[in-house]
Parts: structure tokens; sequence; C-alpha cells
């Protein structure tokens, strides 16, 4: 399968997000935060909203397909505005627990393959996903 950023500013994000952490955030640093549309219908009785975008946190900074950018950049992208919901941040693992599968219980795609595909993604384009990790908070002791 061919993918491009749109791939995954869509319904690839947490795969992207997932990639992500495992680029540049691995062993213990960063965490994937989710953004929803309060007028969306719910995931589940588990998810009670709407996933609409997720993407890689890192200390300050807040990374998707198209990179660095703000929240509320994201938010404007998926057609939300000011009127996004943040849902918080998950640990990558429990991320890809809750939310990522090839069933109706996850509200993401996201198998092995998928991610391999999204760090292949990344990989190709690395000058795209340049940043300063310095500033990012320490992996905790």
């Amino acid at each position: 399968m061919s993918v491009d950023v749109e791939d995954y500013l869509s319904g690839g994000c947490g795969v992207f997000a997932y990639a992500l952490w495992i680029a540049y955030g691995q062993p213990a640093r960063g965490e994937i935060g989710v953004i929803s549309n309060p007028h969306g219908e719910p995931c589940s009785d588990d998810i009670p909203f709407e996933v609409t975008h997720a993407f890689f946190e890192i200390g300050d900074l807040r990374i998707d397909a198209r990179g660095a950018r703000s929240i509320a950049e994201m938010a404007d992208e998926m057609g939300i505005g000011v009127g996004y919901d943040n849902q918080g941040s998950w640990t990558p693992d429990g991320f890809r627990t809750e939310m990522m599968g090839d069933d109706d219980e996850h509200p993401l795609y996201g198998e092995a393959a998928d991610i391999a595909e999204a760090l292949a993604f990344i990989e190709a384009r690395r000058e795209l996903y340049v940043f300063d990790l310095s500033a990012a908070a320490p992996a905790p002791v």
C-alpha cells in the first residue's frame, strides 16, 4: 500500500503517532495525545468520545504527519477549530492497546505491518521530522 501525509492525517494518525514514538521517544519518553470533536460520535462505552486526531507529544512538542505544530492548528485542519476537546495523553503502549487494532473494538487501525510502514515513511522523509529534543522532558528514572 502506498501512503501519503493525508493518510496519516485521517485514519492513520494513531499509527503515525505510535511510529513517531518508536523513532524519537523510546524507551521512556513521550506520550500520545488525542483531540476530539465534542459533537462527534463516541467510540464505545470505554472510549466515550470521538477520536478525531492522535499525535505524538514529547516535552513541549506536538507532532503529527505535518510535523511539529500546535494542537489548535491540528484541530483547525481536522475541521473542529477552537471547539476541540483535548482528551489527554496515553503512554504509547497503553494507546496501542486501547485505541489501535484491526477490529471493531478499537477506534483506530494499527497492526505491526502498519507501524512498520509508517516508520519507513518517516525514515524516507527524515528531513521533515527533525526536532530539537534537547528541551524535551528527560526520561523518568
